[in-house]
């Protein structure tokens, strides 16, 4: 076939290909990308978001051909003609697939026999776990006749099954371990309590959007939602009482999202000006700020700061303005939209978005800031940042990337060593050791100075791991040691705090400065922190807004960010002294030495009796300890003064529990979930406590009938 003729037919093609997009049948169709692409438009490596609808379908065909069109040689253009045809037929393939979904998704209309809906919260009448709705299927798809909850059912395989989402703490606290997906017989299902419902697992962002507190069910996806026309979950009545109810209801959830906004906006103003006057300050000490843009740790700090200041500061209140009371008016007499429940969440992610460069930029500077203060006390420290060493008894090799006096994280055990500031080394293990079966899975270890020893000249260059680029810049074959990379120089000085006033080496300089600007910045944010815990009502205000972000939450990774931040509140302290104690007891708590734990938070509290997290900790100590009068008493001191502490009060609850006063116990989860409706663990240990009340009133009725 001559070259013109192959062009004949490479256009004829991308012209019948192009014609297929425009069938009806595609058209109307979401939701096209299918599992198995030609090559040829796989090689493309195109967004996955392109191929999920007709016009991306379209576009990807039109870079496929464009992608070939000055093919000159024939051969070449043969094999692409070849291609081609493979494609045609693909979509002569997927035409079916298109076919079989709509067939679905019409089948799906009908809900007779169907009681639960598409992101409802139920729980499992048999094993207990709570699960989101995900799916279903009017009759089993797979053969589930001897699974033992179809056994027992009276329906057997007769009825809807559903696929399920279940929380990961209930799944391997009544299972035994974490379940991604569960296939459920309709019979062993219920509705689970509303308090209840916030679900934890890790494939809950993939399949729903977030969690309306209107229906107390999960919004899926736009997916899922087209594949169930019909059931994104309804608030509506059923009879004139529940009618009532319902909109009172709608009422109440109407004013707490109003709330929820109004707490986003002064959240996102209050940090945006914040970040402005920090800027205007480091400004007019430190000079033009953007010569350090390029420089870590400051290009870090730096673009946190220029993320809150570039956030639109726009305030209006919501309660306040004639339009929003309409509004709620208006949602109390209809049924909640899915639409205005995602106007809602547009609304008030700016400020959880707020919120999170806060904790990062927080968390940043601590970390910054405390690794350079105590790694100017190099006593006792053998091996320095870059050095290769080796486990003398298991072998491997691996370079030092950071040490402590007093290790923070990464520590399996405690040996007595660390009550004397031994260092300890995060080290980065060599992967070209992995053949010895001793040797930890690749990445970095936390491990004593007694446990290491200096390598040979001739060994060191030898350690490979994906780690070294993100913390060092090359290996020094005069040195014999990697070099660090700014952070890291940073971090570890190899030079003494010390005054340069005025001269000296340009590169002291900045890094002087980058130290006293990191100081600042965490001094400013230090002191935020502090002021929101007062008693006066315009410092307070910030500290009221996080309550109402954490209680409002929709998603469970913003209400991570706002308890972040509530703890970095609590923990916040003007003296150094009593931060430095506060943080020694919580590592000597997390290696299980509760006394030693509990004279660090005595020593804080003698130094501010009024530090409320002191208590907190000291009680949850005691606690671990088993000292439970003593814990109770800390807690009930904590929440004397932080009534919203949700802390304690979940460890009242727990409390309570261990000394079998259950109803309390239940009453604090209960109290818990609704400060902090996506508590970690709550709802499971609330269900079990409450099932084992249950056994234990049935037990005594059998025994006192």
């Amino acid at each position: 076939m001559t070259r013109s003729a192959l062009r004949a037919v490479v256009l004829s093609l991308y012209r019948t290909c192009l014609r297929w997009t425009q069938l009806p049948l595609v058209e109307r169709s979401k939701f096209l990308a299918g599992d198995h692409m030609p090559p040829a438009l796989a090689a493309l490596q195109l967004p996955p978001r392109l191929l999920t609808n007709k016009d991306g379908i379209r576009e990807a065909i039109r870079t496929l051909f464009r992608a070939n069109a000055q093919e000159k040689n024939a051969e070449v253009l043969s094999e692409k003609v070849n291609m081609a045809f493979e494609g045609l037929q693909y979509l002569n393939r997927f035409t079916g697939t298109l076919e079989n979904a709509e067939a679905r998704r019409e089948a799906n209309r009908n809900r007779d026999g169907v009681t639960f809906r598409i992101g409802q919260v139920v729980r499992h009448k048999l094993y207990n776990y709570r699960a989101i709705i995900v799916g279903w299927d009017k009759r089993p798809m797979i053969d589930v006749s001897n699974w033992e909850g179809v056994v027992q059912s009276t329906l057997g395989v007769n009825q809807p099954f559903y696929h399920c989402i279940p929380d990961s703490n209930d799944t391997l606290h009544f299972l035994g371990g974490v379940r991604k997906l569960m296939y459920v017989a309709q019979e062993n299902l219920k509705m689970c309590h509303a308090l209840e419902s916030r679900i934890h697992s890790d494939v809950v962002p993939q399949a729903f959007e977030y969690y309306d507190t209107t229906t107390n069910s999960f919004i899926p996806t736009e997916r899922i939602a087209w594949q169930y026309p019909l059931d994104l979950p309804s608030s509506s009545p059923t009879s004139s009482s529940s009618s009532r109810w319902s909109a009172s209801r709608r009422f109440k959830v109407s004013v707490q999202r109003a709330n929820l906004v109004d707490a986003s906006r002064r959240l996102k103003q209050h940090l945006h000006d914040l970040s402005h006057k920090i800027w205007q300050h480091l400004e007019v000490h430190f000079g033009v700020l953007e010569r350090f843009s390029t420089q870590e740790p400051l290009g870090t700090l730096l673009s946190l700061l220029t993320e809150l200041k570039e956030m639109d500061p726009f305030f209006s209140s919501s309660l306040s303005s004639s339009s929003s009371k309409a509004s709620i008016t208006s949602s109390t007499s209809t049924s909640t939209s899915t639409g205005t429940c995602t106007d809602n969440l547009n609304e008030v992610l700016p400020g959880y978005d707020a919120l999170r460069v806060l904790r990062d930029l927080l968390a940043f500077c601590e970390d910054a800031h405390s690794t350079r203060k105590h790694s100017n006390d190099k006593t006792n420290v053998h091996f320095h940042i870059g050095q290769v060493v080796r486990h003398p008894s298991l072998g491997y090799r691996g370079v030092i990337s950071g040490w402590e006096k007093f290790p923070r994280t990464g520590l399996p055990s405690d040996p007595p060593s660390l009550q004397a500031r031994h260092p300890y080394y995060r080290v980065i293990v060599n992967d070209l050791d992995r053949d010895s079966p001793s040797t930890p899975a690749p990445g970095m270890v936390v491990l004593p100075q007694e446990m290491l020893e200096a390598t040979a000249a001739e060994e060191s260059a030898v350690v490979v791991s994906p780690l070294i680029p993100d913390n060092f810049l090359f290996f020094d074959p005069m040195t014999k040691t990697f070099q660090p990379n700014a952070m890291l120089k940073f971090k570890y000085p190899d030079k003494e705090e010390g005054g340069v006033e005025g001269g000296g080496d340009g590169e002291l300089k900045d890094e002087k400065a980058a130290a006293l600007i990191v100081e600042t910045v965490l001094r400013v944010l230090t002191q935020v922190l502090i002021q929101a815990k007062t008693k006066l009502p315009r410092q307070q205000q910030f500290k009221t807004d996080l309550f109402i972000m954490l209680q409002g939450a929709m998603r469970k990774e913003d209400a991570e960010v706002v308890e972040s931040c509530l703890w970095s509140l609590w923990l916040a302290h003007p003296e150094e002294n009593v931060r430095r104690l506060m943080d020694d007891g919580v590592q000597f708590m997390l290696r299980a030495k509760y006394d030693l734990a509990v004279a660090r938070f005595d020593a804080a509290l003698a130094a501010d009796g009024e530090f409320i997290e002191a208590s907190n900790k000291r009680g949850t100590a005691h606690f671990l300890a088993g000292r439970y009068e003593e814990a109770r008493r800390d807690v009930e001191a904590t929440l004397s003064r932080e009534p919203l502490h949700w802390g304690a009060l979940l460890g009242k609850g727990l409390i309570y529990y261990e000394q079998g006063q259950k109803v309390q116990a239940i009453k604090a989860f209960r109290a818990t979930l609704r400060i902090h409706p996506w508590s970690t663990n709550v709802g499971t240990t609330l269900f079990h406590t409450r099932k084992q009340l249950e056994g234990e009133e049935a037990g005594t009725m059998a025994e006192h009938p």
